[in-house]
């Protein structure tokens, strides 16, 4: 018995194909349907194709037409590569938000474009023109997007298929640089480095767009339309830097920044990670505990002191609390507040800064010899006076986090000196005491800034 060859069926309206009558098939043969409309971005009424898609993906897309399939995950979405023969890519399921976005019955399907590498299962450096040829030249890839109906099991594509048609470029891909901090907490004012690219261009963002559509850590959203205007525009091919308030996410090992622009994701490159000095524990963003309050600034001796602790984020399984070195009996903790019993202690508390106090001492004389000191700063930045006779010293604790060289640098105008006391390690001596500083670097006038390599201990605490 000769092989059945798949029926095509080609027609040229939706009203068409309502009318006409369907017969049965068997699962060898195929209908398809050319009654999409188009594609484009979410609450968009152009649905005539995407030319500037993100190499990143995220792209909220709206895939428009009839003869899908009501329930929206029913269908299945295809890419087709223009510059390959009788190669059909299947497209991630639809999330559940795209689901919950998605209209079928009135001809609209809630998609996010994924990423070239996901299509092909090939890394970002495959897509260079020649392990992975392209239409159009190596910064693109071109496909035309298809629906699988797999309730009624046949095929829809566009009936104008420049319409379906969506181009990735590398050109148009926004690269993340860096998050600074990397380690953060709710609230906390984070940057976020970038190169735009031609992400800015208004054929990609809208004049009237804003610059992003979201940024997250995570799952969570943080916040950045106080701080960023809906003009501003990332500069084309070189380094931007945006400013966010870190949202209310729970403490993580890990949370990697997701960038949203008009086109879809900006691609996280390699030096956002952060890792320990040992190599074996890397991150992107870690998110951390916050404490807003305490019950009380001053207790006593013998103990036996109800304290709490407010905050964000203090719900762990593993929670322990010192005071001023002495364990806090936990009794109770949930994510905003912990409440512990406070210990005995051998001494009263050293007055005056604490190491792990977060800032350096600062302290200053003005040309006319007037000497004061400030509150903690959290910089070394030291700003220009305009004076001929000025002097400034900064001082803090430093934590060796692990056992090894450090390298030790700094650089100023006109001299400057940097010391360390090594020999008097923290013993719960306040920083008030005078030190004994070795000088390890320098820079005057007529020098380069120098810097030596100095041996610690893991947990040695200098000064």
């Amino acid at each position: 018995m000769p092989s059945r060859r798949p029926l095509k069926i080609r027609v040229l309206t939706a009203v068409l194909a309502a009318m006409m009558l369907v017969p049965a098939f068997t699962q060898e043969e195929e209908l398809i349907l050319n009654t999409l409309s188009g594609v484009g971005y979410q609450n968009d009424a152009d649905m005539t194709g995407l030319s500037y898609l993100s190499m990143a993906g995220g792209a909220p897309m709206t895939i428009a037409g009839q003869d899908m399939a009501s329930t929206p995950e029913l269908n299945t979405i295809m890419f087709v590569p223009t510059w390959l023969e009788n190669v059909v890519l299947y497209g991630p399921k639809l999330s559940s938000d795209n689901e919950f976005n998605s209209n079928a019955m009135a001809g609209r399907i809630a998609y996010s474009s994924p990423t070239p590498m996901e299509l092909f299962n090939a890394p970002y450096d495959a897509f260079n023109g020649e392990t992975l040829p392209y239409s159009g030249g190596a910064d693109l890839a071109t496909f035309f997007v298809e629906i699988q109906n797999n309730d009624d099991n046949h095929k829809v594509m566009c009936g104008s298929a420049n319409n379906c048609r969506v181009k990735y470029n590398k050109d148009y891909t926004a690269q993340l640089l860096d998050v600074t901090p990397a380690n953060v907490y709710k609230g906390q004012l984070a940057q976020f480095h970038l190169n735009g690219r031609s992400v800015s261009r208004t054929e990609c963002t809208p004049a009237d767009a804003w610059p992003f559509r979201e940024i997250r850590l995570g799952a969570t959203l943080v916040d950045w339309e106080d701080l960023v205007t809906q003009d501003q525009r990332l500069t084309q091919w070189n380094l931007d830097t945006f400013e966010a308030l870190v949202g209310d996410q729970s403490p993580t090992s890990n949370s990697e920044p997701k960038l949203l622009m008009q086109n879809g994701y900006a691609m996280n490159t390699p030096t956002t990670q952060h890792c320990n000095f040992a190599g074996d524990d890397c991150w992107t963003v870690r998110t951390h505990p916050k404490i807003e309050s305490v019950s009380a600034s001053s207790g006593f001796t013998t103990g036996g002191q109800l304290f709490t602790v407010s905050g964000h984020g203090l719900n762990g399984t593993d929670i322990s609390v010192l005071i001023d070195g002495v364990a806090c009996e936990v009794t109770q903790n949930a994510s905003g507040s912990i409440n512990c019993v406070t210990g005995a202690s051998t001494s009263a508390s050293a007055l005056g800064y604490q190491p792990g106090q977060p800032g350096l001492k600062r302290e200053k004389t003005d040309a006319d010899g007037t000497y004061s000191v400030s509150d903690l700063v959290t910089s070394m930045e030291i700003f220009e006076t305009g004076d001929d006779v000025y002097k400034e010293q900064v001082s803090g604790w430093f934590t060796a986090p692990t056992t090894g060289q450090y390298r030790f640098y700094l650089s100023c105008n006109d001299a400057c000196n940097l010391y360390l006391d090594s020999a008097n390690p923290y013993q719960g001596t306040p920083l008030d005491v005078k030190p004994e500083p070795e000088l390890i670097a320098y820079r005057y006038w007529s020098s380069s800034w120098r810097n030596y390599f100095y041996n610690l201990d893991e947990g040695q605490r200098s000064v």
